[in-house]
């Protein structure tokens, strides 16, 4: 910086015409220095060449044009600049300048954490000088500095350097001077803030002057004298900051403002060393300040255009990346909170929001800008969603969709006595508009929520247009299909059936009036017009196909095949139900009341002729894609069993529905075959569909269906459906109930469905329309309890409502049907594993009766004994262990029982683990009986269980050991091959379960051992005894390799064996 000044002062002694405009201007420049504070020296010097250059620029006369035309050249020659134009050099030199007043007069001196530093964004080296300054230094230099760079951007020439490359430093040094906190000034001091009236206007040159000469002046305040200083600073400087934000383009203010904001954490991410925090004031008053950009009017434009240039400021082009619009929704996040200042309420805030943000979606987008903006406000809308529903819904959408407001029965009740509802141009627009909308969001926006009170609307107008050339006809589609999709499954099929079908719903709607119709327009839209005649049957049939195509039309434009089989089977539980109703009134003799039966008659008659309608084309539409989907395929079946069943009980079933019967149980058959019915996912419709066999067994006409509805039974029952039939929760729309809805998110989903509506001032529809006649609901009951009682008289389980879960596993337990006694001990394990105390309570009786399933013919039967009398035995061994054990000695039983018990027994071994020494002398001693009978097969599984139970002994096998080992040498040389196989396999068991203990149980006959198995393996002829054998060498060999290798472990442990049973070790 020296030096730097040496050349100046030499360049302006050199320059006569420089060095008289500095004697002019700022003649103390010329004066030699008496101070050594450099770095104040040439901001000084720096400060008051901008200065004279911003007056000289100010001052120049602007070029006039030529007095008389120029002669024309073969060569274009640009025009003459003006005078105060600066060239690409003098530009540079500028620029150098400003980058020297706020590298040494404003970034030093601001706040840890205020401001963006300078050496991020520039290449050039700054001077550190920051730590020799002393506060009233710090104060003055940036006050001085400061006024220097408005003072510059009053420039015309100026202006633009100084803001675009230097605003954010000058905000930051006004914000700091403004609003940062001071320490208070003592008691007794209060009268010296009584001068600070005068600063009635904005920072001009005499205040810049005195700022410098306070600065030459080079005189330490006091600490009072300082607060003063700068409260009266603040005072003036307020009103130029007031000034800077009201001039300057908004998007730049609110650049510069995130910026001062996100300097932190972009610095952080950059990994910049000793990155202080953003001082809590700066936050609060940039939050300030940006919230009075956004409620000023058309404050939310600016904002959006600064918050994207904010983002890609770094970005060439101007473009959006995909990260900015990951950020878009955290802005629509900001935007949509209520800001903390107390003066500002939720209504007063989403007043002054509501108003922009419909004039962003209104508004003709031509540029990309207009596109971000507009797809901004989505995003502004589903945030406000999530905050304020009711509030939303009323001042932003409530405007949005206005015209479609003027159609439905609630705010359309008073028309007015022109034919024309709505215009073709107000429709057209608003329709457009909400497709836009659509277009721009996600599948579970809540933009599409907000859309689903108006279905109704927007799905009549879809009917008008169905089979025309009219433009609205594909976005109504691609509407309609969007928020159809975004709904839960069961919620979207009720929407659908209340446009259709006028059916109760849960979900608030807007009920489309009466007298209003939607026909063409001139132009190629729609407008609504009042209805002058009823709509005549002809008119009916046309809007019966278009009906079709509209609701066709949900899925075509979704391309989702699920959800259009899902809908086409609750077509058919409605189909079913009604066929239930008419048969019901048929048996019954229900007679209406004369007022309503003809009105009521003639609905009845069309929702029934719509209602086969779209079975029968959605059964075209959908007839490869059911095909494909087990589950809707199995529904398909259930509800077609159910509604012959319904005709086969009062009507003669004809050959039509004798052949729908027969592919329908052939259908499920084949389902039968191929999928696990026990899954839980589709337990209910499994029992629906055994609920539906049990009633064709029992009560169909034909003998052919009876017979194929009993195989089925027996398949059903072996893959495990056999419970009891339950009153299962009717999922069927038709039936008018909507399942409960206990899940938390559905909950708040319908929360916010209401208060949407609330704020539509739309009421549900319950409201708007009777429920569904109490003679139907009757019918579904007793259709329901007559399923139920048919399967249970058929199962032969009681009916009782006070059968308890024993009595009930006690009948399925004596059930002549063997899938059923099967299934029933698989249910038996299971309670017992639960530890359910009603069955445990009854433990003898079920412990006969696992005595007798284990010696059962039936694979099914004895398989699922075991695992129940193994799990029996195991709750209780110290008193069923001893009777197992005597029942294995029992003569009188069969080698299959026996193997049976064996099998019990060796389930009950492996459950032990660290008890199996308590129970040694009495297992032991069972199977070396079992190992002498004289059936091979009853020895070979007694020696194999051995193996099994000695491999878990440990330390206590050594008191039986001899006995053990002299046993199996023995049945080694069995004549019997099986027996010797067992032998070989028990030995390799012992081994693998004691591991590398084996060298501590039994160290002196590892070494027989494994001769004896080397001799086996070498002289044996049989190929089973062979590999047995290499595989219990191998167990050793691996035992041997554990101890070598293994850590030796300082730790004393302390076993007492047989602590039970003392004496027989």
């Amino acid at each position: 910086l020296q030096h730097r000044l040496c050349c100046f002062a030499e360049k302006v002694a050199a320059n006569g015409d420089l060095r008289r405009i500095i004697s002019e201007n700022a003649p103390h420049l010329l004066q030699p220095q008496t101070t050594y504070n450099w770095h104040w020296l040439f901001l000084d010097h720096c400060i008051c060449l901008l200065i004279i250059l911003k007056d000289l620029l100010d001052a120049s006369p602007i070029a006039e044009a030529p007095s008389k035309p120029r002669e024309l050249s073969h060569h274009s020659e640009a025009p003459p600049a003006p005078p105060n134009c600066l060239g690409v050099l003098q530009k540079k030199t500028v620029q150098g300048l400003l980058q020297f007043v706020v590298a040494l007069g404003i970034n030093p001196n601001l706040l840890p954490g205020v401001g963006l530093p300078l050496e991020q964004r520039t290449l050039s080296n700054v001077p550190n000088c920051s730590a020799c300054l002393l506060p009233w230094q710090k104060h003055r230099y940036l006050v001085a500095s400061v006024r220097a760079l408005l003072m510059c951007s009053q420039s015309p020439v100026l202006s633009s350097m100084v803001l675009h490359h230097h605003l954010v430093d000058i905000l930051a040094a006004l914000l700091q001077l403004c609003h940062a906190p001071i320490r208070k000034i003592p008691d007794g001091s209060e009268n010296i803030k009584s001068d600070l009236s005068f600063a009635s206007q904005s920072s001009t040159v005499p205040e810049l002057k005195s700022s410098l000469e306070k600065c030459r002046a080079s005189v330490p305040a006091d600490d009072i004298g300082l607060i003063q200083e700068m409260l009266e600073d603040r005072q003036c400087l307020s009103l130029d900051l007031h000034c800077l934000l009201e001039t300057t383009y908004q998007p730049i203010i609110v650049r510069e403002l995130l910026l001062l904001l996100s300097s932190a954490s972009q610095l952080k991410a950059k990994g910049v060393p000793g990155v202080k925090r953003i001082p809590q004031w700066l936050r609060d008053i940039c939050g300030q300040l940006l919230t009075q950009c956004l409620l000023r009017k058309g404050g939310l434009a600016q904002v959006i255009l600064g918050t994207f240039d904010a983002w890609s400021v770094d970005s060439s082009g101007g473009v959006v990346s995909e990260k900015d619009w990951q950020k878009c929704e955290t802005f629509a996040k900001i935007v949509a909170r209520i800001p903390s200042a107390k003066c500002i309420t939720v209504e007063s805030y989403y007043e002054g929001i509501a108003s922009q943000v419909v004039e962003l979606f209104l508004q003709p987008q031509g540029s990309s800008m207009d596109k971000v903006a507009f797809r901004v406000a989505c995003a502004i809308v589903g945030a406000m969603l999530e905050e304020q529903a009711e509030q939303t819904s009323r001042l932003v959408l409530g405007k949005i969709f206005s015209p479609l407001f003027s159609c439905i029965h609630q705010q359309g009740a008073s028309l007015s006595a022109n034919d024309v509802v709505v215009s073709e141009e107000d429709l057209g627009n608003c329709i457009e508009v909400t497709h836009k909308m659509v277009s721009s969001v996600d599948p579970n926006h809540p933009v599409l929520t907000a859309l689903v009170p108006l279905f109704p609307v927007l799905f009549e107008i879809t009917i008008s247009i169905e089979n025309t050339v009219s433009y609205l006809r594909k976005p109504c589609e691609e509407i309609l299909s969007a928020v159809y999709h975004s709904q839960p499954a069961v919620s979207a099929m009720e929407l659908l059936h209340w446009c259709l079908f006028k059916t109760d719903c849960h979900i608030p709607l807007a009920t489309p009036h009466d007298d209003v119709a939607f026909v063409l327009g001139s132009s190629g839209g729609v407008e609504a017009v009042r209805r002058s005649v009823p709509q005549s049957d002809e008119e009916w049939l046309t809007r019966s196909d278009q009906a079709f195509l509209a609701a066709a039309s949900v899925f075509h434009h979704g391309d989702l095949k699920e959800p259009c089989t899902k809908f086409f089977v609750s077509l058919l539980k409605k189909l079913t139900g009604a066929v239930g109703e008419l048969v019901s009134k048929e048996s019954t003799g229900t007679v209406l009341q004369p007022t309503s039966a003809s009105e009521l008659s003639s609905q009845e008659v069309k929702d029934n002729l719509l209602l086969l309608h779209l079975v029968e084309n959605f059964a075209d539409l959908i007839s490869e894609t059911l095909l494909q989907n087990k589950l809707s395929l199995l529904e398909f079946v259930v509800e077609t069993l159910n509604r012959v069943s319904q005709l086969s009980e009062t009507l003669e079933v004809s050959s039509l529905a004798l052949q729908s019967t027969l592919f329908c149980l052939t259908l499920l058959s084949l389902l039968i075959s191929g999928e696990d019915m026990a899954a839980a996912k589709n337990e209910e419709l499994w029992q629906q569909c055994y609920q539906c066999l049990v009633t064709l067994a029992a009560r169909h006409s034909s003998p052919e269906i009876k017979d194929m509805a009993r195989h089925l039974q027996v398949s059903f029952a072996s893959q495990g459906v056999v419970a009891t039939p339950r009153t299962s929760r009717s999922t069927s729309i038709a039936g008018g109930h909507a399942p409960p809805r206990a899940d938390g998110g559905e909950a708040a989903h319908q929360k916010k469905l209401a208060a949407i509506a609330a704020g539509f001032d739309i009421l549900s529809v319950s409201n708007c329309h009777g429920t569904r006649p109490v003679a139907s609901q009757t019918l579904e009951q007793q259709q329901e309890v007559e399923s139920t009682r048919v399967a249970a008289e058929s199962s032969g389980v009681p009916t009782s409502p006070g059968c308890t879960t024993f009595e009930q596993l006690w009948c399925e337990l004596h059930d002549s049907m063997v899938p059923i006694r099967g299934h029933a001990f698989i249910q038996l394990r299971r309670l017992l594993l639960e530890g359910n105390t009603e069955v445990w309570q009854h433990q003898d009786q079920l412990l006969e009766v696992c005595r007798s399933g284990i010696q059962d013919e039936d694979s099914y039967i004895y398989l699922s004994a075991i695992q129940a009398l193994a799990v029996l035995v195991d709750k209780d061994s110290d008193r069923l262990l001893p009777w197992l054990a005597e029942q294995l000695s029992l003569e009188k039983l069969s080698v299959e029982a026996r193997l049976n018990l064996g099998e019990v027994l060796l389930r009950v071994t492996k459950n032990f683990g660290d008890m199996a020494p308590k129970y040694r002398n009495l297992l032991v001693n069972s199977f070396l009986c079992a190992a002498k009978h004289s059936d091979p097969v009853i020895r070979s599984s007694a020696v194999s269980n051995l193996g099994e139970l000695c491999g878990k002994l440990g330390y206590s096998f050594v008191p039986i050991m001899q006995e053990i080992l002299a046993c199996l040498r023995g049945l080694i040389r069995d004549p019997a091959d099986l027996v010797c196989h067992a032998a070989v396999l028990a030995l390799g068991c012992i081994i693998k379960g004691m591991g590398q203990k084996i060298f501590q149980v039994m160290p002196h006959e590892v070494k027989d051992i494994y001769r004896e198995l080397k001799h086996l393996y070498a002289t044996t002829s049989d190929g089973v005894t062979k590999i047995q054998a290499q595989v219990a060498i191998e167990e050793l060999s691996a035992a041997t390799q554990e101890l070598l290798r293994s850590q030796p472990r300082m730790e004393k442990r302390i076993q007492i064996l047989d602590l039970y049973n003392a004496g027989g070790s």
